[in-house]
């Protein structure tokens, strides 16, 4: 038979593991909120990057067009102007 003494013991070392488990799933959330605070910044620069991207190329696409006599590409740049 089993004394009452020599069960606390594993009972103190489970509650110490539970304990130790919550601790490290609570860094674990923290370390995400920490991560998702961090790249927000990075996300609206890429969206608003993109924004700018397109009307840039279509810029571009007009700006080159114009400097050579290609009826073709100033064509194009003018299809991408009006998508923009």
């Amino acid at each position: 038979m089993v004394s009452a003494d020599e069960g606390l013991p594993n009972i103190r070392e489970s509650v110490v593991e539970r304990e130790q488990d919550e601790l490290a799933d609570a860094e674990i959330i923290q370390a995400k909120q920490i991560a998702e605070r961090t790249a927000a910044p990075s996300r609206s620069f890429l969206h608003r990057w993109h924004e700018l991207r397109t009307p840039l190329s279509a810029i571009s696409a007009l700006r080159n067009a114009g400097h050579s006599g290609d009826t073709l590409a100033r064509e194009k740049a003018d299809s991408l102007y009006r998508k923009s």
